[in-house]
């Protein structure tokens, strides 16, 4: 995945009623980026650019009352799993609408 697939799965998302809420790309960091998700859960979408992995977390209940901790949803390991289309898909399948 790429600059123009962390685009797309921002305009998905938008387009499926999603809202992103912060999201960031680091070309430096094997061009990872990550797209927090406004959403009952919080959800996030990570591209881990150095393990070549699609992540959709949600965000659960950490060690203390006011600490929240990801949770890995889903992974996609393999290039076919790792599309914009998918990511979404996996992102609406946790949202409590």
């Amino acid at each position: 995945m790429n600059r123009s697939a962390y685009d797309e799965t921002i305009a998905v998302l938008s387009a499926s009623g999603l809202t992103p809420r912060s999201h960031r790309y680091e070309d430096s960091v094997f061009g990872s980026w990550w797209i927090e998700v406004d959403a009952n859960p919080l959800l996030r979408i990570i591209w881990d650019g150095k393990d070549g992995w699609a992540v959709v977390q949600c965000a659960g209940k950490g060690r203390r009352a006011d600490e929240n901790a990801w949770e890995d949803s889903w992974i996609g390991r393999k290039p076919e799993e790792q599309t914009p289309a998918r990511l979404v898909r996996e992102a609406l399948a946790l949202t409590h609408r």
